[in-house]
């Protein structure tokens, strides 16, 4: 199977206060990744010597999800560790024992993410699942 994204590092920075299930997350944006950058400009955020890598949100409302809007963080290497392009940052993480991950949080409307993402699809599944061998998933 083709390794998409490292799980182990990011599962420690997703979690919530039971975590009854646990899944994975795909999202497309308005102009692919510069949709972030889009974003924190128009929220005054100085992205300049920082190539984004992720995005995340949350939100931990017991009052109900949108009623305050959501919690989004980014996260980014610096352009003056690893280098401004894509390709020359791949060629100097591909040997490195650590990679080096800043992040920064603000508050984002979900009105407003709307104006980013154009769509997701998430699946997520007890714990139960975790000690099967295989899973064969079947529609009905």
């Amino acid at each position: 199977m083709k390794k998409e994204i490292n799980f182990e590092t990011i599962n420690d920075l997703v979690d919530t206060k039971y975590g009854d299930l646990t899944g994975v997350i795909k999202l497309d944006c308005h102009d692919n990744i510069m949709a972030i950058y889009k974003m924190c400009a128009d929220l005054n955020i100085d992205t300049s010597g920082k190539f984004i890598v992720g995005f995340g949100m949350g939100e931990d409302s017991i009052i109900g999800i949108g009623q305050h809007g959501s919690s989004c963080r980014v996260l980014y290497l610096d352009e003056n560790v690893y280098g401004s392009t894509y390709d020359e940052i791949q060629r100097k993480i591909a040997n490195a024992e650590t990679v080096d991950v800043g992040q920064f949080s603000f508050s984002l409307s979900y009105e407003q993410l709307s104006k980013y993402i154009k769509r997701f699809d998430f699946l997520a599944t007890t714990d139960l699942l975790k000690i099967a061998n295989n899973i064969n998933i079947t529609e009905k």
